[in-house]
């Protein structure tokens, strides 16, 4: 899996912000983008700290990963059987999901 994120730093599969200084009634947001071809159920831990008075919360979401995107076409021909040397037409379309 690969982790980007907008101003934090990745090391490994942490990413990691650091805040001096959140008000009450203050918010941040962070952005990550996650990547991966492998199939699985992948969960993002949360935490979020404060050690001069030993706060700390976690949380989670997890994604199940099916499969990569993939693009299937079908390529029709319209005249059967075609000799050597003819021209045919070819249909080419993605098929429904």
């Amino acid at each position: 899996m690969a982790i980007s994120a907008n101003a934090g730093s990745a090391e490994g599969d942490t990413t990691r912000w650091n805040i001096n200084r959140l008000a009450a009634g203050d918010s941040r947001t962070f952005a990550i983008t996650l990547t991966t071809r492998e199939i699985g159920t992948f969960c993002n831990r949360v935490t979020a700290s404060e050690s001069a008075n030993g706060l700390r919360v976690s949380d989670q979401a997890c994604t199940e990963w099916c499969a990569p995107p993939t693009l299937t076409i079908d390529a029709i021909d319209l005249v059967d059987p075609l000799g050597v040397g003819e021209e045919t037409t070819y249909v080419v379309r993605s098929p429904q999901v």
